[in-house]
């Protein structure tokens, strides 16, 4: 018998949101020493948007995965509603959008807008498109891992 919706989401949380928080990113992507709070701050809502965006596309098709998605939503939000977790909420769903427009751009892709915007709510402007191409790849090649290691839980469900 495979582990527990609880244990693989304390997993998923570990692996792809925590040991992840204090990574080189900052320095990489020259934020300024002011802004690295904010910044890492952004970083770990936009994992654990990534990780439910993608338990739940899952959960639609393979229902195994929507006690995963449960015993995630428990893991990151207050046991009981209250304005913080509803605050928690919509940053997520915010997230969430922002990611989508990125991964799945209506038109032309617009790496560079997306990046430059993430950045600037941050409090940090960065205007060389070398940096914003590389930081919006690194979002995406995130959201690649992240997909393909829930994908992978299939087997231990």
């Amino acid at each position: 018998m495979g582990d527990t919706p609880e244990t693989i989401a304390r997993s998923l949380h570990e692996v792809l949101v925590e040991e992840c928080a204090e990574d080189d990113m900052p320095q990489q992507f020259g934020i300024p020493e002011a802004a690295i709070p904010e910044f890492r701050a952004k970083v770990r809502l936009y994992r654990e948007a990534m990780i439910l965006m993608q338990l739940g596309f899952e959960s639609e098709s393979q229902i195994k995965f929507k006690e995963v998605l449960v015993a995630y939503e428990k893991l990151i939000f207050d046991p009981v509603p209250s304005p913080r977790s509803l605050q928690k909420l919509n940053a997520l769903k915010k997230a969430m959008s922002n990611l989508n427009r990125l991964l799945h751009p209506e038109g032309q892709p617009q790496e560079f807008t997306w990046a430059k915007g993430w950045l600037h709510e941050v409090g940090h402007d960065e205007y060389n498109p070398a940096k914003l191409a590389l930081f919006s790849i690194h979002w995406m090649n995130a959201f690649t891992s992240a997909a393909h290691s829930i994908k992978d839980l299939e087997f231990m469900l």
